[in-house]
């Protein structure tokens, strides 16, 4: 509690485990054990690249900041958002859904990301141009498959929620993250309590 991360430093959750880590820029991660991440960052400018090695990590970042997320098999530009990127593990084959229902993940994958809000580019790991720009105004989820021509495949909200969200933009010292995106889904899509 209380230590100070340098960047390049890889930082390790244990098994079970999590840690909310803060930037001196307003962005804050919750990691998720067993993982292992990198982040390298710049002291002057809002910006710099992350690298989740294993396990998932939720992301609240503030809309001005730029950061690039390394994956094995694409890059994402990040624009100022609010994010969840997971890399499982060998023996990871199932995950949660949104009402809490255990889903079987695809064959083969191992990698997923929302865009839970915001901006972002998706690059292939050898181009330097955005092959998808997705604005994400609640929830665009996918699984990133190196097999399929558009490495994008549609998924359902895994392994995290909104209230885990609120929660974290709650730990941000600076100003808090705009949640009127969660508000107006609520508002809208709230269920019928019934007679």
């Amino acid at each position: 509690m209380g230590d100070r991360v340098e960047s390049g430093e890889e930082i390790r959750v244990a098994r079970q485990g999590m840690m909310i880590l803060s930037l001196a820029d307003n962005t804050i991660f919750r990691i998720n054990g067993e993982a292992r991440f990198q982040m390298h960052t710049s002291k002057r400018r809002r910006t710099g690249f992350f690298r989740l090695l294993l396990g998932s990590i939720l992301t609240v970042m503030p809309r001005r900041n730029r950061y690039l997320v390394q994956m094995p098999s694409a890059s994402i530009g990040i624009k100022g958002t609010i994010f969840f990127h997971q890399i499982y593990g060998e023996e990871e084959f199932f995950a949660s859904d949104y009402g809490g229902k255990v889903v079987a993940l695809p064959e083969g994958i191992t990698e997923y990301f929302c865009l839970c809000n915001g901006l972002a580019d998706f690059l292939k790991t050898d181009e330097e141009k955005a092959f998808f720009s997705d604005v994400s105004k609640y929830h665009n989820s996918y699984y990133i498959d190196p097999r399929q021509a558009k490495i994008l495949v549609k998924a359902p909200q895994l392994n995290h929620t909104d209230d885990e969200i609120l929660e974290l933009i709650e730990f941000q010292e600076g100003p808090k993250h705009d949640t009127q995106w969660i508000d107006d889904y609520r508002a809208t899509y709230q269920a019928d309590p019934g007679p």
